[in-house]
């Protein structure tokens, strides 16, 4: 499939002060006791971090002095923003021809509060604190009667929006992202045509969407994302005759923060709330297509991390009060080779994956609402085609996977983690069809999942 973006949204909790972090190499100790002496230092970071008396941690924000992370200096640049939408952000766009070409494309992009940061070989620090408290809707359609070549229609919507990249350096990353009670993030994808040579429809909607990615380098994160608006994700797609493919997605989360590292150390510390309903759903109608899909993927909160050749630290916890749905409908006439209809909800969901060294993972989910998945598919094919649908639905999911690669070695997968689901969890998969030469069907609901791998080299 093609133009899928994943989401990811990092966000500080409010009143989250940061912490001291230390590189693998600092040796330092960042910490003063009751009555300790006034300051501890390490010649190796040409760094102090001092205390006053009865003051317990450096993390206190008054009567201690915070310099910061070992081997921050007066060399770091320092990014420091303060972001707030009171009114509504709209974004609508409308293409449409009779024929065309040499293919179309539409796309509509709304985002209460955007951001993005990077440094290369000199440290950075990144404090981020973004407040979107109207509406964020994104709609785009295009209708075409004749369209050849590829037809294309993407659309953006998200209350709150942040990128950090390090290369070479340490990166110290502190964010925070909230959306307001009773309002909506919604994105619009419609597509209408008669004739199509191949369509891509991708929706993609998030209350708060953070990524973070560092190469060669040392990150420490610490976010919290607070979603309280209506987050909903739709596409459609109808035609008449389509030559090649039909690929329409929707992808909706109330928080999503995803990092991706490579020959670096991570540490990061999260927490995600979600009180608002988040729904994906798709819809194909065409009357003959050779290949057709429609995907609708729904988080309450997601957090990922992948990395290669350094050690992950991930803590955290996440939290979601309302419902999270995804449903996929797809009616054909005829088609002639894949045809398929898949939904997956997730109230809660955290990954980590690490090649070549350990991960350590503390996180607690808890799910409050219901969690549903539906996939719906009609049809028939005289030309022997393969049809089916999928629907999973899961109120708390966690892996953790660490591989020593080819290094050699152990590595270790160490967790403590808890999940705690209140809601109903359902999985619906509806097939009826015609003839054709194979259908496929299956649903799974689960109420909590965990699974963990450590593999060797060998």
């Amino acid at each position: 499939m093609k133009n899928v973006v994943k989401f990811t949204v990092s966000v500080l909790a409010l009143g989250f002060a940061p912490a001291v972090a230390m590189a693998g190499t600092c040796n330092q100790t960042p910490t003063c006791g009751n009555d300790a002496p006034a300051a501890t230092q390490d010649t190796s970071c040409n760094q102090t971090t001092a205390c006053g008396g009865n003051q317990e941690t450096t993390t206190a924000t008054e009567g201690c002095t915070l310099r910061g992370p070992c081997d921050l200096g007066s060399d770091v640049e320092r990014n420091i923003n303060q972001q707030t939408q009171f009114g509504n952000v709209e974004s609508y766009s409308t293409v449409s021809a009779h024929e065309v070409l040499n293919g179309t494309e539409g796309s509509a992009t709304a985002v209460g509060n955007l951001m993005s940061g990077s440094a290369n070989s000199v440290d950075l620090y990144a404090q981020y604190d973004q407040a979107t408290k109207g509406n964020v809707i994104a709609d785009s359609l295009v209708v075409v009667d004749d369209a050849h070549g590829d037809t294309y229609s993407n659309v953006t919507a998200q209350g709150n929006s942040g990128q950090v990249v390090g290369l070479n350096n340490a990166t110290y990353t502190y964010m925070q992202q909230e959306t307001l009670y009773g309002k909506n993030i919604f994105g619009v994808n419609t597509v209408s045509v008669d004739r199509a040579d191949n369509i891509d429809a991708v929706t993609q909607v998030a209350g708060n969407n953070f990524n973070t990615a560092v190469a060669n380098g040392y990150l420490q994160n610490q976010s919290g994302q607070y979603n309280a608006s209506n987050t909903v994700a739709s596409t459609y797609v109808e035609g008449n005759t389509v030559f090649g493919y039909v690929n329409a997605q929707s992808v909706a989360a109330g928080n999503s923060h995803v990092t991706a590292g490579q020959h670096a150390e991570i540490n990061s510390e999260i927490e995600q709330k979600t009180y608002a309903p988040v729904v994906a759903e798709t819809a194909v109608s065409v009357g003959i297509a050779n290949d057709a899909a429609a995907i609708s993927t729904a988080y309450g909160n997601n957090t990922s991390i992948t990395n290669e050749w350094g050690r992950v630290n991930l803590s955290g916890n996440q939290e979601t009060n309302d419902s999270v749905t995804a449903n996929s409908e797809i009616v054909l006439n005829d088609w002639g080779n894949t045809a398929y209809a898949d939904a997956s909800a997730t109230g809660n969901g955290v990954l980590i994956s690490n090649i070549g060294d350990d991960a350590n993972l503390i996180m607690a989910q808890n799910n409050y609402g219901n969690v549903s998945a539906t996939a719906n598919f009609m049809g028939s094919s005289s030309m022997g085609g393969v049809g089916g649908a999928n629907s999973f639905a899961v109120g708390n999911t966690i892996t953790g996977f660490v591989c020593a690669g080819c290094n050699g070695g152990s590595v270790r997968m160490n967790s403590q983690t808890s999940q705690t689901n209140y809601g109903n969890v359902y999985a619906s998969t509806n097939i009826t069809g015609g003839s054709s030469g194979s259908l496929v069907g299956s649903a799974m609901a689960v109420g909590n999942n965990a699974t963990f791998i450590a593999k060797g080299s060998n």
